[in-house]
Order: structure tokens, then C-alpha cells, then sequence
């Protein structure tokens, strides 16, 4: 009975094929069963090879003598997802790819036997099959009722439980949306004082510094160089996915606040630069993806006039101001991590992550002194 009906299950499953391709049938063995694995037409079917109903074959049609509700049969599918799931990351698949398993189950309601068909693009391990096979054993129960009085020679039920592979592959994969907690790292790169110094002198010196707020209310700097010039300046970021599924930006909810003091400014990005590409004068990329598991992209923003002049172009003006980015109305330093130390994207609960940061712009103005540099303890003026 279990051979008939894989072969009108098999079948049905192939009515859709023109012509027929090669099939094969193999044994493998893990270290407790032995699986028979049908391979046809790009399909894949397996079942434990020792049939526990042998000798017990229903004289007649189950369904008119019990019945079960479905919907306990559908939600036997938690129990198969978790193990599927990590094979579909790096797949393509089609809309009507399923994973789909046919059950046996006694008239007590217990899971007692199954066979798994999917496409065989899916590497699936055979001790992953096993687990599956495991696990709906041990929590596949599924309430058999007779319609009428209960016959002493039917043994079983019958169902299927169908995975849509594509659908959960969306679900788990998709790239999200980020949750400015601990899912993305985020390390300062260069900061400079004019776009054009920052096109000429990439690696010549490192600016300004990420200032971090550390648990204990104490705070980590370094020293600062004071930059000059009229607002024009350029910085890079350097996004890290720290999470196991993919991230989406939307470039368009990220802004930028300056404050100095009780004065906040909210200077306009006038550009930006993904992965060290060209300057992209409006955000017509709207939407960038940063990979799962230690995958980057580099972000450099560029501004125009980052502060607006004022007073005496040409007296020495000098300010500190506390640079952060928002994503919509989430501080992206709010949760940040120094990935100068002790950062590992594979184990970030080991590294140190800080209740804020900002990025410390000391700048100063004097229209003469133009993309230069000023060293506040030697009152000199340098590139």
C-alpha cells in the first residue's frame, strides 16, 4: 500500500512533465536508520525504509470511516521549518516549490510514519531528514475521530503538511528594516574638512574622533584637530550587519543634528557615497542592502555647508559640536559599539557596546585659512 501510494502521489506530482527525465533510486544510512531516496524529474523522495504498518493495509477507505481537523495537520509544519530553514538562504526558488511531507498516523492519533518530497536543488543533509522525521514523531498528535462505530480492521489515517519554500524563504531572509539596537555596528572611518582635501589626502590623517558614552556615565575621546574652512566637509561610515538575515536602509530617513551647546543646527546632506562609488547628488538610490553576518557598506556623506557663516569671515571662530545621525526617529549612536577593540561581527555580545555616541566636529572659521588645519596648542595653521 505505501509503494502504490507513493507511485499515484509521485504521479500526480509529475503530471506537469512532457517527457520523462532520468530517475534513480538510492539507500543511504545515518548512524540509527536507513532512507530510500527517489530522485526524478528534479524532485527528491525519501522515507525511512522500515515501514512500521507492514502486514496492516486499510480494506477500506479511511474517510469514510474517520475523519481529523486539518488544521492541526497544517501547523505540524513548526516542526519542519526550523530544520529547512537554513538551507533556503542562498537558493533560487520558484512559486511553486513546496516541502512537502505525507503522513501516517494511527487511529490514537500518533505520527507513526512519513515520507518527504522537495525539489533536489535543496541540499538537504539526510541526518537534517532525520531530525524532522524525529521531531514530528514526537510532537506530531493529531485527534483521529470515527464517524460512527469504530472498526476493529482499519489501522490509519493519511494527510500531507506542505512548507511553501519561497514564502518561507522571504519570511526568514528578506532584508528587515534595522532596529538601531544592537543589529548593525557602526565604526567611524575619515572625517574631512572639504570634499576636495578629502578626494586629495584619503589616507593622509585621521580628523576627529567618535566620542562614546560609556555604561558607567564616564566618556572615551581622543584628542581633536580643530578643521577649518567655509562647511564643507565629508565623513564615512562604516555599517556592519551584526545579525544572521539581511538589512535595508532607506537612505532617505537618514539625517544629521549638530549641537553645540543649547544651539542645534540641522545641517542638509548634500550627497553621499556608497561603497567608495560616485557622488550621488540626490538620494536616487534610495535603498541599500547591508548583509547578513559581518556584511559592510561604507557610507561617506557629503555637505556643502555643514554650518552656515556668520559674524567676521575672517576672524577665528572655533566651536565643538556634537555630531548624530537619525534614521526616522532613532538615534543611530544611541547604541553603538567601538569596533576599534574588541569587535568579532560573530560574537557581538562579547564586545563593548556604548549607550551613545557622537561624532565630536570642532570647527573653525576664518575665510583666509581655508581647507587648513589649526592646531589650537601651537596657534598654527597647517595642510
Amino acid at each position: 500500500m505505501r509503494t502504490i501510494y507513493l507511485l499515484i502521489s509521485f504521479s500526480i506530482y509529475c503530471l506537469h512533465v512532457l517527457g520523462q527525465t532520468d530517475t534513480e533510486i538510492i539507500y543511504k544510512s545515518t548512524s540509527n536508520n536507513t532512507y530510500y531516496m527517489h530522485y526524478y524529474s528534479g524532485s527528491v523522495f525519501i522515507g525511512n525504509n522500515v515501514y512500521p504498518l507492514a502486514g496492516k493495509e486499510n480494506p477500506l477507505n479511511w474517510q469514510d470511516w474517520y475523519h481529523f481537523d486539518w488544521r492541526e495537520v497544517k501547523n505540524l509544519s513548526k516542526y519542519i521549518e526550523p530544520y529547512i530553514g537554513p538551507y533556503l538562504k542562498n537558493i533560487q526558488l520558484m512559486e511553486d516549490n513546496y516541502f512537502k511531507t505525507t503522513i501516517w498516523i494511527d487511529l490514537q492519533g500518533n505520527l507513526i510514519y512519513c515520507e518527504f518530497n522537495y525539489p533536489s536543488k535543496i541540499n538537504i543533509p539526510l541526518t537534517v531528514i532525520e531530525q524532522i522525521e524525529t521531531s514530528l514523531k514526537a510532537n506530531g498528535k493529531v485527534k483521529v475521530t470515527p464517524i460512527g462505530t469504530p472498526r476493529n480492521d482499519m489501522y490509519y489515517v493519511q494527510s500531507c503538511v506542505f512548507v511553501d519554500l519561497k514564502q518561507l524563504q522571504s519570511r526568514l531572509y528578506h532584508p528587515v528594516a534595522p532596529s538601531w539596537n544592537d543589529d548593525i555596528a557602526i565604526q567611524l572611518d575619515d572625517v574631512f574638512p572639504t570634499a576636495t582635501y578629502y578626494t586629495d589626502y584619503l589616507n593622509k590623517r585621521s580628523y576627529v574622533s567618535l566620542c562614546l558614552d560609556n555604561k558607567d556615565g564616564t566618556t572615551t575621546t581622543e584628542e581633536n584637530i580643530y578643521i577649518s574652512g567655509i562647511g564643507e566637509a565629508a565623513f564615512t561610515l562604516n555599517l556592519i550587519n551584526v545579525t544572521h538575515r539581511d538589512i535595508i536602509l532607506d537612505l532617505n530617513q537618514i539625517t544629521v543634528r549638530l549641537d553645540e551647546g543649547g544651539d542645534t543646527y540641522r545641517p542638509r546632506i548634500s550627497s553621499i557615497s556608497i561603497n567608495g562609488g560616485p557622488r550621488l547628488d540626490t538620494y536616487s538610490q534610495t535603498e541599500v542592502v547591508v548583509e547578513y553576518d559581518g556584511g559592510m557598506v561604507s557610507i561617506t556623506f557629503y555637505f556643502d555647508d555643514i554650518l552656515g557663516m556668520f559674524g567676521n569671515y575672517y576672524s577665528t571662530y572655533l566651536g565643538d559640536y556634537k555630531l548624530s545621525l537619525y534614521y526616522g526617529n532613532h538615534n543611530m549612536f544611541k547604541h553603538i559599539i567601538d569596533v576599534r577593540y574588541d569587535f568579532d561581527y560573530s560574537e557581538p555580545q562579547n564586545a563593548t557596546w556604548y549607550r551613545e555616541g557622537y561624532i565630536m566636529f570642532r570647527y573653525m572659521y576664518n575665510r583666509n585659512k581655508v581647507g587648513m588645519f589649526y592646531n589650537k596648542a601651537t596657534d598654527t595653521y597647517f595642510y
